[in-house]
């Protein structure tokens, strides 16, 4: 029986494409979670997202109103991931001219433009901007011996704007580290069966924020 909509109008279910609601299981409650896929060509294999959130059931009313990006199962509530995480002063190292400062954020749209940011922990965050003209950053995490201890890429493309946690690095021992985040210049780009094109139509890479976690 069709409802109607289950999220705020013009979010695109926070940019996502339904898959599947899954019936999450917490001590013994029974949490409906919407499973939404963050489609990411043609890179898909490697930059492809998901949107996982608890449906809230009021009789009939099914919905989701507000977007997290973490939450916490046991209290079916937002979770801030960046609490305990210290803010590296990126303002302060030396930019690149192939990059720019804009409206709180550091952009570049520069294939090989690349910002090596040091920093003491665990793990890196990297919080940024999604919007229609977003491209293609590959991620990489160097000691401090040079060897590459991680490599990924990330999507900084979506149809509505969004300011948000973009990647955070997988766990390595404490320690020195640099975080290097290079424009790769390719757009999420693809084509309905019909050849009509969709997709970016830049290769922006926006960053806003750096952080470090210690453990």
């Amino acid at each position: 029986m069709k409802r109607g909509l289950f999220c705020p109008k013009g979010a695109l279910t926070y940019n996502s494409q339904t898959t599947y609601v899954f019936m999450l299981k917490d001590d013994e409650d029974v949490i409906p979670m919407f499973m939404g896929d963050r489609w990411s060509y043609p890179l898909q294999a490697s930059a492809a997202t998901y949107v996982w959130m608890p449906l809230q059931i009021e009789g009939e009313k099914v919905s989701i109103p507000e977007y997290w990006q973490c939450w916490d199962a046991s209290a079916v509530a937002p979770v801030d991931l960046l609490a305990k995480a210290k803010s590296v002063d990126i303002d302060s190292l030396p930019i690149s001219i192939l990059w720019h400062k804009h409206d709180g954020l550091i952009s570049s749209n520069t294939q090989g433009g690349s910002l090596v940011i040091p920093f003491v922990g665990t793990r890196a965050a990297i919080t940024g901007e999604s919007n229609s003209h977003g491209g293609y950053a590959r991620v990489s995490v160097l000691d401090k011996e040079g060897d590459k201890r991680y490599q990924g890429l990330v999507d900084f493309y979506s149809l509505n704007s969004e300011r948000a946690i973009r990647l955070i690095t997988p766990e390595l021992p404490y320690g020195e580290y640099q975080l290097q985040i290079e424009v790769t210049g390719i757009s999420p780009i693809w084509d309905d069966k019909n050849g009509h094109e969709f997709g970016s139509d830049n290769t922006y890479v926006n960053i806003e924020k750096i952080y470090s976690f210690a453990d």
